[in-house]
């Protein structure tokens, strides 16, 4: 049991990126459980992450991240992390 357990954490690492959509935004929950549970882990080369970078892809990509237009819904980014973020100009 212990084995088979352990198996379902056990998923390849991808390389290092800053943003990537791996799922628009939809009201179909079993193809966001789906998503969840399919997509693969990425470990940074170095301490603080990238987040701020995201946010700025969120905020200007529209179309990939098919956000409800703005006069109808307000939007919400939500970051967990665990790292400070990099600054501009820091050699990443």
């Amino acid at each position: 049991w212990a084995e088979r357990a352990k198996q379902n954490y056990i998923r390849p690492i991808s390389p290092p990126w800053v943003f990537r959509n791996a799922l628009p935004l939809t009201d179909n929950a079993n193809e966001f459980e789906t998503s969840v549970k399919t997509s693969n882990l990425s470990e940074s080369i170095d301490g603080p992450d990238g987040w701020v970078d995201t946010l700025m892809q969120v905020a200007v990509c529209d179309a990939a991240v098919k956000w409800s237009p703005k006069e109808k819904a307000r939007r919400l980014v939500v970051i967990t992390t665990e790292a400070e973020f990099h600054i501009a100009g820091d050699g990443l």
